[in-house]
């Protein structure tokens, strides 16, 4: 599934790119509100029920499945008509024109196709089917760039978007029954329904918290400051969305597989120490150097009309240092059945940005009270480590991590200070010697710093024994 993400996560960059070039943050700010219309239509339309499919330990019965599907119809159905009888106020809030109304319209018509795949992928992702989801994802993902290039390119600016949208979808649905083909059936069950709601309904609740937080932007910050700080938001947190792709890859896997070690706790702690690792070296490195190279990566690439994004960029990535330890202990956490535990903290979570943004709001009057707020609320995620680490006394974030996290900061120092001396006219060539240099300097120093890491632990194992075998003949002595 990696290598295969590869080629989509490529795609994606380019056809973020390409869009960032064509459109303007005006347009990215009507895609802020798209974005937010859709997370909304999903969050409603499932209320968490395929993610307890999932997690179930024996294998669903196909009248489970057709249960699952029914109310999941039920529901998009009923949320995609509120949307399409909506769509007119919501343009009219932000006074825009008339016909922008297809916008939000045409979201709700590729919500329905996406409906319909859940229940393949659910079947697909129970088995640890990863390699054929990659080739639909893969796929998907392309059809969406190709679509929304080209109508960017033909004047169609935001609108470019759900169009875009639609072609995934349709596309979506019609590869995932070609390639993990299900009858569609319908079944009514609440009792059914109500126990798998149990686990489900709290799994949502952290996805509506998670889409009040996404609210702010589009709906504070877009009203309040207008779309182009919106736009600028957007663009930035759609930025480092695709950067940290790969862990997005890495997170897909984690929930399946952790249900399935959970009866073996010494396995399921060695392979979140894995993860801790692996997510903490892809992140800090990708995060290094946007921030050490982030002038020179955004002329080149974006244009300078995104230069006034830069403040907010550095923000965010500072924001997002609990962000690879966030996503193993979710996946735990999920794994153990603690869906309310992970509902409660991201609730305070939600509390503490939505205050910190409207406290900003009033001391700074700055768009970039979003990424203040975020800054503060993502350390309530260390919580949710403390509860897991209490009880797999094995798992460490710190062991994994820190080599990492230390790397990316010299390097970041590295490339902002070679950033600073005009040694080469030619920027695109200054952003490839920046990418090479800190990909290599990073990959050297986090080896060098995990070595000395699991030397001083071998030292410090040996010392103890020491001591224990001194006390063990001192006492042995005192005793005759």
């Amino acid at each position: 599934m990696g290598l295969r993400q590869v080629f989509g996560m490529i795609v994606n960059i380019l056809g973020g790119i390409l869009l960032a070039r064509i459109l303007t943050p005006d347009d990215f700010g009507l895609y802020a509100l798209l974005i937010f219309a859709l997370n909304f239509l999903i969050t409603f339309g499932d209320i968490g029920l395929g993610a307890s499919l999932i997690r179930q330990k024996e294998a669903p019965s196909e009248l489970e499945y057709r249960a699952i599907f029914t109310i999941q119809q039920i529901l998009v159905i009923l949320v995609s008509l509120i949307t399409w009888i909506a769509s007119p106020w919501i343009i009219q809030l932000y006074n825009l024109p008339v016909q922008r109304v297809w916008l939000f319209r045409l979201t709700t018509i590729s919500l329905v196709f996406t409906s319909l795949q859940v229940i393949p992928s659910i079947r697909m992702e129970r088995n640890l089917e990863f390699n054929k989801l990659a080739w639909i994802e893969m796929t998907q993902g392309v059809v969406y760039n190709i679509i929304a290039v080209v109508t960017a390119q033909l004047g169609l600016g935001a609108l470019c978007f759900a169009l875009g949208l639609i072609a995934r979808s349709v596309i979506g649905a019609i590869l995932t029954y070609l390639i993990k083909p299900w009858r569609i059936g319908w079944h009514w069950d609440w009792n059914l329904i109500k126990e798998h709601l149990t686990f489900g309904l709290p799994y949502q609740g952290v996805n509506i918290l998670n889409m009040l937080s996404a609210s702010i932007n589009p709906i504070v910050i877009g009203l309040i400051f207008g779309l182009t700080s919106a736009g600028l938001i957007a663009w930035s947190t759609n930025l480092l969305e695709r950067l940290y792709h790969p862990l997005y890859i890495i997170n897909r896997l984690l929930f399946p597989t952790y249900s399935r070690l959970e009866n073996d706790s010494s396995a399921l702690a060695k392979a979140v120490n894995y993860t801790y690792a692996a997510t903490g070296f892809v992140h800090f490195g990708l995060a290094s150097i946007l921030a050490g190279a982030g002038p020179i990566f955004i002329t080149v690439l974006f244009t300078d009309k995104w230069m006034p994004a830069l403040p907010l960029i550095y923000l965010l990535l500072l924001g997002s240092i609990f962000y690879p330890m966030t996503i193993p202990n979710t996946a735990l956490a999920y794994s153990l059945g603690w869906s309310k535990t992970v509902l409660m903290i991201n609730l305070i979570k939600t509390v503490i940005f939505w205050v910190s943004v409207l406290v900003f709001i009033r001391v700074t009057n700055s768009f970039l009270s979003y990424a203040y707020a975020n800054l503060i609320s993502e350390s309530v995620q260390m919580v949710l480590y403390l509860i897991l680490h209490s009880k797999f006394r094995v798992i460490n974030v710190l062991s994994g991590q820190l080599p990492s996290f230390l790397s990316g900061i010299i390097v970041t120092v590295i490339l902002a200070v070679l950033g600073n001396f005009p040694w080469q006219q030619n920027q695109l060539y200054q952003l490839v010697v920046a990418v090479l240099l800190g990909g290599s300097l990073y990959t050297a120093l986090t080896f060098a710093f995990s070595w000395i890491g699991i030397q001083f632990r071998m030292d410090s194992v040996f010392i103890n024994a020491l001591i224990a075998m001194k006390r063990t003949v001192f006492i042995r002595k005192i005793n005759g």
